[in-house]
């Protein structure tokens, strides 16, 4: 019996089984192959490549643009998603695996073997969950591993206007492995709830006492008619509402996190994105008498650039953050004086301003073509190009260009 690449490929991530693969080869190749169940398994997913170029002392960014991404083209990632939609009515199931394959399937941190750290993984779980109706008109749930109910950005580079991410986004949860519930009240209010071991994405992962759970709430409204002058039918205006309260795991230290966003159409067809990101700290630790609090605020225009091509759109993003505690979480506050402005190491300082500037060329079927340009700027102690001094204060500028092609499927 003889498999292509793909097929074994997929065997190892458990998308297909081989002796299902064999006895479908067995097969004449005329026979009809029907299935006890009407329901069918898709595969969909995208493929992300990326070219960057960052000058300055890096300043920042998001996911750490360290120095071996500058200048290269790159393989960011692979998603895969494999699941099978509900079908209608009471007690209807279905099923979601996304998994994402390649070197920045460390980024999603949801290592799974208890080691608590995933630097060099090339395959990670994304999302794997279970979905239930219920005979409750409206009511729906989720159970397993599902992405964060609140942020503006997500994970998925597609679905994302831009290529790299905000600040917003660095400070939010990510993944949970919990129960969701979701439910329909009306045509413009959504809410969701649920319960999960913590606010951090390890799957299967606890607190220091496994009794702590993390509680996930999110409410969407849409605005009703006259509540805001430009909104149409096609184009409505919207709030988000979310918080998730819950001890990071194994210690007993409880962030809150508090979001709240808004789209809100312009006139002449420009798009208004608001996004403020509130992460909290309960207790203290070994450096502050009391953990500090990190602050996100985000401003998103949007606009068709339908008089030079109906295929060019541009997006404009602006963020302010204040990002103390998230800085000392991550290490990069502690003796940064010593530290070389190239070192893999980069600084930006807890107050930063980013602006970034984007454009989208849709030339090619199922893919998304996009080139950007973004400048991070912060409070940073920065060498001053010996290694023996002691740092001067200055102020942290990164500028990167960003080209993107996405390969939907």
């Amino acid at each position: 019996m003889k498999m292509n690449k793909w097929t074994i490929g997929l065997a190892a991530v458990g998308v297909v089984s081989l002796s299902s693969v064999a006895q479908a080869q067995e097969g004449t190749g005329d026979e009809v192959v029907t299935t006890p169940s009407e329901k069918s398994v898709e595969i969909n997913g995208y493929v992300s490549t990326s070219y960057q170029i960052t000058a300055g002392d890096h300043a920042g960014a998001p996911y750490g643009n360290a120095d071996t991404s500058n200048n290269q083209i790159r393989l960011d990632v692979i998603d895969l998603q494999i699941g099978s939609a509900k079908s209608t009515g009471d007690w209807a199931t279905g099923f979601m695996v996304e998994t994402w394959i390649g070197d920045g399937a460390s980024l999603l941190n949801t290592d799974t073997d208890g080691s608590g750290a995933d630097e060099d993984a090339e395959i990670a779980i994304k999302q794997a969950y279970i979905d239930l109706n219920t005979n409750i008109a409206g009511l729906e749930l989720k159970l397993g591993v599902f992405d964060t109910i609140i942020g503006y950005e997500s994970h998925n580079h597609n679905n994302n206007d831009l290529f790299s991410r905000s600040w917003g986004f660095t400070i939010e949860p990510t993944t949970h492995t919990g129960l969701l519930a979701s439910y329909k009240v009306s045509d413009n209010i959504g809410v969701k709830l649920g319960i999960a071991n913590t606010v951090d994405a390890r799957i299967n992962s606890s607190a220091s006492s496994s009794d702590n759970k993390s509680v996930l709430g999110a409410v969407s409204l849409k605005l009703p008619d006259g509540w805001w002058p430009w909104a149409t039918a096609d184009n409505a205006a919207g709030v988000n509402l979310g918080v998730i309260s819950g001890k990071e795991q194994s210690t007993d230290t409880t962030v809150h996190n508090f979001y709240a966003s808004a789209d809100l159409p312009l006139p002449a067809g420009v798009g208004l994105g608001l996004a403020f990101d509130w992460q909290k700290h309960n207790e203290g630790n070994a450096d502050h008498n009391q953990q500090q609090d990190n602050v996100v605020l985000g401003v998103y225009l949007t606009k068709d650039l339908d008089f030079i091509s109906d295929k060019l759109s541009a997006v404009v993003r602006y963020e302010f953050a204040d990002l103390p505690e998230y800085y000392d979480d991550q290490g990069k506050r502690a003796d940064r004086g010593t530290l070389g402005s190239n070192s893999a190491n980069h600084h930006a300082g807890d107050k930063i301003q980013s602006l970034t500037i984007g454009l989208r060329y849709d030339l090619w079927d199922n893919v998304i073509s996009r080139l950007e340009w973004r400048m991070d700027k912060g409070d940073a102690v920065v060498n001053s190009g010996n290694a023996a001094s002691t740092g001067d204060e200055t102020i942290g500028t990164s500028s990167q260009i960003i080209a993107n092609v996405i390969y939907e499927f």
